[in-house]
């Protein structure tokens, strides 16, 4: 059963019985619209509402909507179809622009609903559209994007952006001034940003087509599973779209439930994933979800680590700052060590030499190679040197793979930590750099001003980095990060772990 602790995710009042409405059967769907229409008036809608009236529409007959409701729910659904359209439209050249140079965009959510045919552009309003690339296809893929006009709103001054792993999240948001917003994505999941699992995504995917450019499309039970995890993504709005979406790919008739239940255990995914198909099936009376599966997903649906992180995940750092980045962090790990001690893969090999210190006008990535196996802990240090400007300050994030182990700030969190207390340090797994497919550390820095009301810096090209490590008998890594704005050429002497 669903934990009680996750009650308050599943929609209740107004919003479960204009779900019943758009996607339960009619013995359902009939007695709910006339509960929602006793207890608010369409202009009353919010805006989670009016996203779901669309499909309303399309079941008037069925519905027995009156006459004198429905020009105003096909008023609303043409809003939505020209607001999608108008969406759709502005990112199809940017997805050709990937198409033509052979990256193979596969568009997620809801723009992948639509693609598939299984939901129409009246019916759905986008926002943003999501299209995923293979990571080895994502630096240049943002070379070509920035050259044609589209900015990260995170690092509005670069002209050429680090790839999204080496931010320890597993996408960059795009946006284009008048042409809507575009999100790029390494990885298909966000607590999933693991390389294998993606590539199982992307050999199950079927040829398809963005407004009738070429692209790759996942099977349905892989976009089943990316829809209802993201519904449990913080979201101002509470929209209610993940209903409909996971509707139409379940009544589509399609789903192997077997592949659906090995997709969510693989993944760590068992927490949003009962708890929406339970809802589903027991609320919506969408009978075509096996309660064996259920089943099958109950015990792992009782982690609380997971429990946490989706809880968490509720609420903003200003909203719930005690712990909420720590609890992340825990159930991130222990996801990784899951999967990473089931690798079929472990790429353990010999430390490479440190190549130069990779970087744009505000940031910089450090590649630590190192031994897995016989790294056992980490310590970090930051120094400035007197030539570093006084009203920069750095942000540090230490990442194996995608997989980010620790944010640092200069002068504070667990830098201050480590001088503080004794054995301060980070505890490394093998597993962790098994599930990344990687043997390196990876420490992203980003320089910004102090004073955060000044728009951030983009002229930081002095900045030099010197990175030295050491790896001592007990298997500790220590690094050392220096910093210099002198003027001088960076360079990084590093003594790599073996």
């Amino acid at each position: 059963m669903t934990s009680a602790r996750l009650l308050e995710s599943l929609p209740v009042g107004t919003n479960a019985l204009l779900i019943q409405a758009a996607i339960a059967p009619v013995d359902i769907a009939r007695p709910a619209w006339q509960a929602w229409r006793s207890q608010r008036t369409i202009d009353e809608a919010n805006w989670a509402e009016v996203r779901l009236l669309p499909c309303i529409a399309g079941r008037a007959k069925s519905l027995a909507i009156t006459a004198a409701e429905q020009p105003r729910l096909d008023g609303i659904r043409r809003f939505v179809w020209s607001n999608t359209q108008k969406q759709l439209l502005a990112i199809r050249p940017a997805v050709q622009c990937l198409a033509e140079q052979g990256f193979e965009p596969m568009p997620l959510k809801g723009a992948a609903v639509i693609c598939h045919g299984l939901s129409g552009i009246s019916d759905r309003y986008i926002r943003d559209v999501d299209i995923l690339l293979r990571p080895e296809y994502m630096a240049r893929a943002l070379e070509l994007l920035v050259a044609k006009g589209w900015r990260s709103p995170e690092f509005p001054n670069e002209l050429s952006l680090p790839t999204p792993g080496q931010f320890g999240t597993h996408a960059i948001k795009l946006t284009k001034a008048g042409e809507g917003e575009l999100d790029l994505h390494e990885f298909a999941i966000a607590p999933n940003c693991f390389p294998a699992l993606d590539r199982d995504l992307r050999s199950r995917g079927v040829r398809g087509a963005f407004l009738g450019v070429p692209c790759m499309l996942p099977a349905a039970e892989d976009l089943l599973v990316n829809v209802l995890e993201h519904s449990f993504r913080r979201d101002p709005d509470r929209v209610l779209d993940w209903s409909v979406d996971a509707a139409h790919l379940i009544q589509a008739g399609t789903i192997d439930w077997g592949l659906v239940e090995r997709i969510t255990l693989d993944r760590a995914l068992a927490v949003p994933l009962e708890c929406r198909l339970r809802y589903l099936r027991e609320q919506c009376h969408l009978d075509a979800i096996p309660p064996t599966l259920l089943d099958a997903l109950a015990d792992a649906a009782d982690d609380q680590c997971f429990i946490d992180e989706y809880l968490a995940n509720q609420y903003t750092d200003s909203e719930r700052p005690e712990g909420r980045l720590a609890t992340l962090q825990r159930a991130m790990r222990s996801r990784a060590s899951s999967i990473g001690s089931r690798a079929n893969v472990q790429r353990v090999q010999a430390a490479r030499p440190l190549a130069a210190p990779q970087g744009g006008n505000s940031w910089r990535v450090v590649a630590l190679p190192i031994t897995p196996a016989r790294t056992k802990r980490v310590r970090f240090s930051l120094e400035y040197r007197p030539g570093f400007p006084a009203h920069l300050r750095c942000l540090v994030s230490l990442n194996c793979g995608a997989l980010r182990l620790h944010r640092y700030s200069s002068r504070r969190g667990f830098v201050a930590q480590v001088r503080q207390k004794t054995n301060a340090g980070l505890s490394l797994e093998p597993a962790w750099f098994a599930a990344q497919e990687t043997d390196r550390l990876a420490l992203f820095l980003h320089f910004r001003r102090r004073d955060k009301r000044v728009p951030d810096i983009s002229e930081t090209r002095n900045i030099s980095v010197e990175c030295e490590s050491t790896i001592e008998r007990n298997g500790t890594l220590s690094i050392r990060l220096l910093l210099d704005g002198s003027g001088q050429s960076g360079r990084s002497d590093c003594l790599p772990a073996v």
